[in-house]
């Protein structure tokens, strides 16, 4: 006979009743779950009613309404700043308490294909001993020469780290070229997070017109290996100090404003004022050398003859006490500069000659375009 198990009836009762129990502690744990969801999303704000009211529209839409990013520094003058649009569009700048919009120009990355760039004049002093404050500085001016693609109210260059001084409550100034009428500037400022001077115009540039837009400046001479900067070496016990470039990949805006993208070549201009003992080079032959009195100072002014068209990152130059060194290798004059004749940073032997594969090698009637740190040996 099988055996059977068997349950009393109080344990029974007992059971369902634990059951039954359960259950409705489930059904009400889903309910105050469910009531708890739905308040959360009703205490949620939509985009568009959280504080200040945005409206994410594009910015070639009239009345549209932008705001420089909290890093801006503005200076205006006239006229609200407004955003350009689509030619013939304007459109007006809100308070700075609005968020900023990513439509932007300013916020891009890339600059808008509405400008090229021709050629650029600058004039750069670096001063090699430190200031009051301890600082090596430099002061500059930078004219460039543009023609305009399609029709705009903006003016966007990159600038990194340089001080402006003012031009009419402005930090630069903009005429017309060859007979073309220039707008009013309305407002400038630095929108820093993304490395841009941006110029608003009360008009439209036109299209197929040129344009030239001038600043005055001045930037660190900072060690930092990036744009115009500091190297110091030692010899004879001395510190020597020298100043030259590197604006590969994207730091010719820290020497002077500039269209600082790959594409937009141009040709440049340049000009030293350096201490009379010092040497200055750059890609292409001096054209004129003169000494100046600046401040109650001795100066050289250097000049050089105008590159080829090429971009931003491979414009080079030094201020140095680098001596020559000149060799004749298989039928070719190679010159190479570095720290004093004969020694071994040069790679100069006692005749004067070069040892070994040279680092630069140019013909004198060829422009060089390479990079500063390729084309003058400031590494130990």
């Amino acid at each position: 006979m099988a055996k059977g198990f068997f349950i009393s009836k109080t344990l029974g009762i007992v059971g369902i009743a634990l059951g039954l129990a359960a259950l409705a502690t489930i059904i009400a744990l889903s309910v105050v779950y469910s009531q708890l969801k739905q308040q959360t999303n009703n205490d949620t704000p939509s985009p568009t009613t959280a504080g200040t009211s945005t409206s994410p529209t594009s910015a070639s839409t009239t009345g549209t309404s932008t705001t420089p990013s909290p890093n801006t520094t503005s200076t205006t003058r006239g006229a609200s700043p407004s955003t350009p649009g689509t030619p013939g569009n304007s459109t007006s700048l809100p308070e700075p308490s609005s968020p900023p919009s990513p439509q932007n120009p300013w916020n891009e990355w890339r600059l808008p294909k509405t400008l090229r760039p021709e050629n650029y004049t600058v004039t750069l002093q670096p001063f090699l001993t430190p200031d009051s404050q301890g600082l090596y500085v430099f002061r500059g001016s930078s004219s460039v020469r543009f023609v305009c693609l399609e029709a705009t109210d903006l003016i966007l260059i990159h600038s990194k780290k340089l001080n402006y001084t003012d031009q009419g409550g402005f930090h630069v100034s903009l005429r017309g070229v060859d007979g073309a009428s220039a707008p009013a500037i309305s407002a400038t400022w630095e929108e820093k997070s993304t490395e841009y001077l941006v110029v608003q115009l009360s008009g439209q540039l036109q299209v197929n017109q040129s344009y030239e837009l001038h600043s005055n400046f001045t930037g660190e001479l900072a060690d930092d290996l990036a744009g115009f900067y500091r190297s110091e070496y030692q010899e004879d016990g001395q510190t020597k100090v020298l100043a030259t470039t590197q604006m590969q990949a994207a730091d010719a805006r820290k020497a002077f404003p500039c269209f600082d993208e790959p594409s937009l070549k141009a040709t440049f201009a340049v000009t030293l004022i350096h201490p009379s003992d010092h040497l200055a080079l750059s890609n292409m032959p001096v054209l004129e050398a003169e000494n100046v009195t600046l401040e109650g100072q001795e100066w050289t002014r250097t000049t050089f003859e105008p590159t080829l068209k090429m971009s931003t990152y491979l414009l080079a130059f030094i201020v140095s006490q680098f001596e020559s060194v000149r060799a004749d290798q298989n039928g070719t004059l190679v010159s190479k500069r570095g720290r004093e004749a004969g020694s071994p940073h040069t790679g100069a032997g006692k005749g004067g000659g070069l040892e070994g594969p040279p680092k630069l090698g140019l013909l004198p009637h060829e422009p060089s375009v390479l990079s500063s740190r390729s084309r003058f040996g400031v590494g130990p």
